[in-house]
């Protein structure tokens, strides 16, 4: 099995064209913003790659991700008014298309996959429907944005919801998922036994997964951003003390997050035993000074840097 991996030259993205190398140093320069623009020559070499390293995504996290006291901010617009910065984002996005996450070398290789293709569609989706409203959020029309199957991922068109609940949770019952057909359930399926070493789900995936909003769990403010196999197991623990440390979205004196609530199941499964338990683990105080029996409000404001 060839092993290459992906590595991009995004040197202060204002370098007027994306360039990808693999292994043997032979690079490709690709200029068009979608997936459906590559070269066939383009599509088969990033087909062909088991490991990848998503330094196209670090480096935009790198540049427009802000980290302020408690919060973790996007700078939609200076990212929407950088024509390079969008063509670097569509690349990545373009990469993932033409990448088969099934042939990727290694559990954690496929669980970065999916945690960033995931991100990295939510900070284009947000530039796509948000149009510089302040007032805008993720959860207007019933949350439809997270409904619309208009994202490519190896081939596959998915929704947001899909690749959260089905692929990455494995939520066979969720409504996204029940709204398949009978083929469109199975590759779901076939996705998510890719991950997890075909067991069950690591609960901190619900730190890893960012909605755009102020109440989820940040996006890393330090490097490394994206996820990255080698890296993996680090940055969850890293995002989970740090979410559970904070008290007005994560754990404290005024409940929990309303994640725990929502998705109560996920966190008896992947090693824990419940919420408690996850949040002694996961948190450097442990349960002190925690209320677990109540819960948080979710605020769905955009985490805009510019926002409130």
């Amino acid at each position: 099995m060839r092993i290459a991996p992906l590595v991009v030259l995004a040197l202060a993205l204002g370098c007027g064209e994306y360039v990808a190398y693999d292994g043997d140093g032979a690079g490709v320069a690709v200029r068009a913003p979608g997936a459906g623009d590559l070269d066939d020559a383009t599509r088969a070499r990033y087909a062909a790659l088991t490991r990848l390293d998503h330094l196209g995504l670090e480096a935009l996290l790198g540049r427009f991700v802000q980290q302020t006291p408690g919060q973790t901010r996007v700078d939609y617009a200076a990212l929407a008014g950088q024509d390079e910065a969008l063509l670097l984002l569509d690349q990545y996005l373009a990469q993932l298309d033409a990448v088969d996450p099934m042939g990727l070398e290694s559990d954690a290789e496929r669980v970065a996959y999916w945690f960033n293709a995931y991100n990295a569609a939510v900070v284009r989706g947000v530039l796509t429907f948000w149009e510089g409203d302040p007032g805008w959020s993720v959860s207007e029309e019933a949350f439809l944005f997270f409904d619309q199957p208009i994202w490519s991922f190896g081939g596959v068109v998915l929704s947001l919801n899909q690749v959260e609940h089905g692929v990455i949770r494995g939520d066979a019952s969720h409504a996204s998922v029940r709204s398949l057909d009978a083929d469109g359930q199975a590759t779901i399926a076939r996705l998510h036994a890719g991950l997890w070493g075909g067991g069950e789900p690591d609960p901190r995936l619900h730190v890893a997964l960012n909605c755009a909003s102020l109440s989820c769990p940040d996006l890393a403010g330090t490097t490394p951003r994206a996820f990255r196999a080698d890296t993996l197991e680090a940055q969850l623990s890293t995002l989970t003390a740090a979410f559970l440390a904070n008290p007005t979205k994560g754990a404290g004196p005024a409940g929990v997050s309303s994640l725990f609530l929502w998705y109560r199941a996920d966190f008896s499964r992947g090693g824990y035993t419940g919420v408690q338990d996850f949040i002694a683990r996961g948190r450097a105080d442990g349960l002190d000074g925690v209320a677990t029996d109540r819960t948080l409000p979710y605020d769905w404001t955009l985490n805009n840097a510019t926002g409130p």
